[in-house]
């Protein structure tokens, strides 16, 4: 037999936030040194939130994300992109 169940979808992705710390400079682009820490913070918006299960993280287009568990530096002088 047939069991009957309702499901909820949730069609919102989670949005995430990079939050810099200090020292920085913020002018027309942020400057940072390599003691600057960086932090990430999810949000499951959306009329159903079902919250998250993880965070991931790149720096410069590296193939592999980082499971993000706590605080992270950048290392190495120019620009730099955290996706």
């Amino acid at each position: 037999p047939l069991g009957r169940a309702t499901l909820l979808v949730d069609d919102t992705p989670p949005t995430t936030a990079l939050i810099i710390g200090s020292p920085k400079h913020v002018a027309v682009e942020t400057f940072v040194t390599s003691a600057t820490p960086f932090s990430l913070v999810a949000t499951d918006g959306g009329p159903i939130p079902v919250g998250t299960a993880y965070i991931e993280y790149r720096v410069d287009g590296t193939p592999s994300w980082t499971s993000y568990a706590s605080l992270f530096t950048l290392s190495g002088e120019g620009a730099h992109v955290v996706e």
